[in-house]
């Protein structure tokens, strides 16, 4: 992550970010996804967390997921709503939850991939699904912006959190990459 304002290019806070995402995003999740690194190179001043005006004004622009294709392609989506990189403790699996685009993709993964309350029926049916289709689609979004994309290819049968266990997203993350994927309110994950 950046340490200081750069003079060659205009950087916006979340004040900034807000005035360019405001009709995407409510004000109370500028931070997150500022600091989940969606949004570009993070640079740290004195005045908080600031990342490049071109930048926001490049994501405000991005086109929603076209759900009725995508359906049509893939079907239903396990879609993560995440929030920026918050430390676990506690968790041999990994030591932080949420999205960082910029840390290594085993770290992504760890905090991707755990841990999920879902239910016996709705797992039976993922595993159903996955022994047809052979994967489900998993986004992980901050505040609608799609931030990693994997297969689903194995969810636990034991009662509990779950963590799956995913591959590389094939081409149909072609159409939520670089997309915002807007959800209902809702708990830490839906399937959509």
């Amino acid at each position: 992550m950046a340490t200081a304002k750069r003079a060659d290019i205009a950087l916006v806070g979340p004040t900034g970010a807000l005035e360019i995402l405001k009709p995407r995003v409510p004000q109370r999740k500028i931070p997150a996804l500022l600091a989940s690194g969606l949004l570009g190179p993070r640079y740290h001043h004195s005045a908080g967390l600031l990342v490049e005006r071109d930048q926001v004004e490049r994501a405000a622009a991005l086109p929603d997921t076209d759900i009725t294709h995508l359906h049509t392609q893939v079907g239903q989506v396990f879609v993560t709503r995440q929030t920026c990189r918050t430390p676990v403790t506690g968790d041999p699996t990994r030591q932080w939850m949420g999205v960082d685009v910029f840390a290594p993709l085993p770290e992504q993964l760890a905090a991707t991939e755990a841990w999920y309350t879902i239910g016996a029926q709705t797992r039976a049916a993922m595993r159903a699904r996955i022994h047809h289709n052979g994967f489900i689609p998993l986004v992980s979004t901050v505040s609608g912006l799609v931030g990693l994309c994997r297969d689903i290819i194995e969810v636990p049968t034991e009662p509990g959190l779950v963590r799956f266990t995913t591959r590389p997203a094939g081409t149909w993350s072609d159409l939520v990459t670089n997309h915002w994927l807007p959800t209902r309110q809702g708990g830490p994950w839906t399937w959509t």
